[in-house]
Formats: structure tokens, C-alpha cells, sequence
């Protein structure tokens, strides 16, 4: 992992600095920067530190490493509407082990029948017939799941180009990290390098030709060479930030029933104009997304100056649709982005997800019986001898956050630790943890206080090595208390997290 940090960084450090806008056109394979996935062009890309699942392989392959069980998107695009120009695009990607995730995306850009002219019958009414350009990539991604933490993934992608009877083929490499904080996964940061790939030429029967040369009154089969031309490679920095609103709601990646979103990305290339921007977004229960993003490059807002179509706006929306609680679901998205002229492009798609079929979504009751009740819903718990019963319940009850915040004490910590080792050694073990307050205060700030305490644990054995998937938290605040609020000894008592061992 240090060596794959080490490649990363050091070619980050070579590259941050490689947008030189004077080199426009220089390069091949456009269709590399084209991105007909709806969900991450309503951010106008500006996505790479949160994208997760099948559309990351064009963004950052790291959050591939995301996918559950298996997912499936298509996709289609038409770009620059009026022009005629159509983006298909298909993915699929599967778990491959505990911890690693394989996809493949094809894309396959359609710029539609072309008029065959040549120099002596320009008329595009010549009589000649029509033609079509294909331009096609396959992308084959490996990602991983490092820690807790820390995601990487790595895209191999074949290029081919062809007109008539000539073509061109080349393969690409991309590259890219997810870095996750918070305690609720708030802050994450991305960084991803596309498009690095050896220089692609074109040749073929279309290059060759019967004439005389130097005035030569013999004709003979001749050929052109044709010059080669780089990839448009990129570098992309990002960073997000999750705002959790609402009651809690842990089910499909959701923390709240509702989630604010604000991300930011800085974008380098190295045959053209850098650009920057960011985008938000607002989801409920994770079902119901709308999304916005604005891109912004040097003389974008001059079109005397403007060198693209676009003219940075971006918006989107989905609908996720689950069949069963973090079973198999199906999603709907749409986005659009604006450009002048033409009548901007347009993206829709639909997924398919397997889900997880392990983790079924926390309870989402009000009380502490519910949460008691999902227990007897998971299955057959695994049997503990008398003496490790009597190590978790001392373990739970040396559980203490600094006053009035949810901070672990330096011994709480070591005493996690030890139930981080009991969770590895017991490897088909899931772990549900409760985390209560006394009566002092507001209701809803004990509340608060409970779920943040619940969660600080879950994430203390997430940081040791324990997979989340194993453990659900929840927050009670001033339900069920053991002990008396009268008195101050009593208010300890009721000050407390309950550990259970499924």
C-alpha cells in the first residue's frame, strides 16, 4: 500500500502543473474526456472524491472498490443535442472476495453517417454515399478495499478508432485513491490520473493510393504516413463533505434521512485549459437525489474567448427504488448540461443493484425494544462461553467519552482494543452497539449525543481493522434507564453503552 501511495504522489507531483491551454487540439482519442454517466455529469464530473459503484471506472476507478455485490448500469447520451451525436454506455462490476471489486465499461461513441466527399466533388449531394466513424473503448478496472479507509483502483482501457479503411487502436491507464474521514464518513478526499497511455497512430489500406511521382510516366501503389498522437491525459483533485441531517436512518450508505452534499475539484490537462468547480447535492433515505454542479475554465464567461460549447452548468436527478431492505434495487438517472450552441447534452440511465444480502438496514424505530427486536431478526446468535460474556459486559461498561462530548477516553480505547481482537477472532460475529444518556438536558441533544457516542465506537474498531458491515450503531439517549436520574450515582448507570454479540 506505502509503494502504491509513493507512485501516486509522485506522479501527482509531476503532473499538477501540466495544463498548457496552447496545446489544444494536439491531442487524440477525445472521447476519452467524454462521460455519459448521469449520475456524475449532474456534478459535471466534479465527483471524483465521492463516486462509488460502476460509474467511478470513468472518474476514479478507487470507488469501484464500493460495490456491495454486483451492479449493473447502461446508459445513453445525446450529445450536443442536434448535432446528431450519440454516447452509449454499459458497466458491470462484481465483488471478487472479501475485498476486492472487478468491473468492465464499454463505451461507444456514434457521431452518425458522414458525407464522402474529396477534392474534386465537394458537394455533399455528390452521389458518393456516406460513412461512419467508430470510436470505441473498453475499460477493464481492479479495485480494492485497503482499510477502512483507504480505497484504491486501477483501469486498464483499450482504445480503437476507425474511418473507413483506416484505424487506429491504443491502450490507457488510470489510476486513482479515495481517502475517507469522519465519524459518520463525512469527509472524503479523491484523487485520480487518466488517460496515461503510449502514442496511437493510424493506419490501413486508406493510406495507400496508385500514381506517378517526379513525373514519372509509370504509376505505382503508394502510401502516406500518418504522424502519431498523444492521449489527453488528466490529473483530478477532490474533496466532499456530508452534511447528516434528520432522525437516523442507517440503511443503503445513508447515516440520516437526509444528506447534504458539497464537493469541490481542481482538474489538470495537459493538452488544454485546467478547470475547476464543485456541485451539491440532497438525498433522502439515499432513494431520492437532485444534484448541481458548475465548471468553470479561463474564458469561459467571454465567448469570444470560450474554446468549449459548454457553458458549465450541470443538474441532475435520481430515483433508487429498493425491492427488499439492502436487496437487489433498481435506479433511474438524468442529467443535463448546458451549452451554446447546440441544445445541450443530455444523459439517462438505469442500474441495477444486488445489494449486499448481508447488513440488512438498522432500525429505524424510535425506541430501544425495536432496535432489540432487529436482533431477533438476524438469525441464530453465535454461542459465548459464561467467561466471555463476563469480557464484553466489563469491556461495555469501561466505555467513557470526555464530558458532554463523544470523544473516547484514552482507556476506553484500550479497552476497544481488546474488543477488536475478540471481533477478529470471531470472525461470523456481528456486533450491535447502544449507547445511552442520563436526563440531564435537552432530550433532543442527549439523543444526539447518543447516536454521535455509538457511532465514535463503531468507528474506533472500524480505524482497527473491523469490517463496519459487521456492526450497526445506534444512539437511545434517555430511553430504558437502569438506573435512577435522581441521584448521581444512578445518572452514571444510565450513562452507559450496551455491546451484543450476535
Amino acid at each position: 500500500m506505502k509503494r502504491f501511495l509513493v507512485i501516486v504522489l509522485a506522479l501527482v507531483s509531476t503532473n499538477v502543473f501540466a495544463g498548457n491551454p496552447d496545446r489544444i487540439g494536439e491531442n487524440g482519442a477525445y472521447e476519452l474526456l467524454i462521460n455519459g454517466w448521469p449520475r456524475s455529469t449532474g456534478f459535471w464530473d466534479m465527483y471524483t472524491a465521492r463516486i462509488t459503484g460502476v460509474e467511478s471506472m470513468r472518474l476514479n476507478p478507487a470507488g469501484l472498490a464500493h460495490v456491495k455485490k454486483m451492479d449493473v448500469v447502461l446508459a445513453q447520451t445525446l450529445w450536443f443535442q442536434g448535432s446528431g451525436t450519440q454516447v452509449t454506455q454499459a458497466g458491470f462490476a462484481g465483488k471478487l472476495g472479501a475485498d476486492n471489486v472487478i468491473g468492465v465499461e464499454l463505451m461507444s461513441l456514434n457521431v452518425g453517417d458522414l458525407y464522402r466527399t474529396t477534392e474534386n466533388n465537394p458537394d455533399p449531394n455528390n452521389g458518393l454515399g456516406t460513412f461512419k466513424p467508430r470510436f470505441i473503448n473498453l475499460g477493464i478496472t481492479f479495485a480494492r478495499t485497503f482499510s477502512n479507509r483507504i480505497y484504491g483502483g486501477v483501469t486498464v482501457r483499450l482504445i480503437s478508432e476507425s474511418v473507413e479503411n483506416i484505424n487506429a487502436t491504443g491502450f490507457a491507464l488510470d489510476a486513482g485513491l479515495q481517502y475517507i474521514l469522519g465519524k459518520k464518513e463525512n469527509l472524503r478526499f479523491g484523487v485520480s490520473i487518466k488517460n496515461l497511455g503510449t502514442p496511437m497512430k493510424f493506419k490501413g489500406d486508406g493510406f495507400t493510393y496508385r500514381g506517378s511521382r517526379d513525373g514519372n510516366e509509370f504509376e505505382g501503389t503508394q502510401s502516406s504516413v500518418a504522424n502519431k498522437f498523444e492521449l489527453p491525459a488528466q490529473l483530478t483533485i477532490g474533496a466532499s463533505y456530508d452534511f447528516w441531517l434528520g432522525p437516523e436512518f442507517k440503511c443503503a450508505g445513508a447515516y440520516n434521512l437526509h444528506r447534504l452534499t458539497l464537493t469541490g475539484q481542481f482538474t489538470s490537462n495537459t493538452y488544454g485549459k485546467d478547470n475547476f468547480g464543485g456541485g451539491a447535492e440532497y438525498a433522502f433515505k439515499e432513494q431520492f437525489m437532485v444534484r448541481a454542479g458548475y465548471r468553470y475554465e479561463p474564458g469561459l464567461l467571454n465567448p469570444d474567448n470560450r474554446t468549449s460549447a459548454y457553458t458549465g452548468i450541470s443538474a441532475g436527478m435520481s430515483v433508487e427504488v429498493p425491492f427488499k431492505e439492502n436487496g437487489p434495487s433498481m435506479g433511474i438517472d438524468y442529467s443535463y448540461r448546458t451549452s451554446n450552441p447546440f441544445g445541450g447534452t443530455h444523459s439517462i440511465g438505469i442500474r441495477f443493484s444486488l445489494g449486499s444480502g448481508e447488513d440488512p438496514c438498522g432500525d429505524n424505530t424510535e425506541g430501544a425494544d425495536g432496535f432489540k427486536s432487529e436482533k431477533k431478526k438476524s438469525g441464530k446468535p453465535i454461542k459465548l462461553s459464561k467467561s466471555e460474556v463476563e469480557m464484553i459486559e466489563t469491556i461495555a461498561a469501561s466505555i467513557n467519552f470526555k464530558t458532554g462530548s463523544a470523544e473516547l477516553t484514552a482507556d476506553s480505547k484500550t479497552t476497544l482494543d481488546e474488543l477488536a481482537v475478540f471481533m477478529d477472532e470471531k470472525s461470523k460475529a456481528s456486533l450491535d452497539i447502544a449507547a445511552f444518556t442520563d436526563n440531564v438536558g435537552n432530550d433532543e441533544d442527549n439523543l444526539q449525543l447518543s447516536r454521535e457516542r455509538a457511532f465514535a465506537v463503531k468507528t474506533y474498531l472500524k480505524d482497527k481493522g473491523i469490517d463496519g458491515d459487521r456492526m450497526k450503531a445506534k444512539g437511545f439517549g434517555e430511553e430504558n434507564p437502569v438506573g435512577s436520574n435522581d441521584s448521581e450515582e444512578g445518572k452514571a448507570q444510565n450513562r452507559r453503552v450496551e455491546l451484543t454479540i450476535k
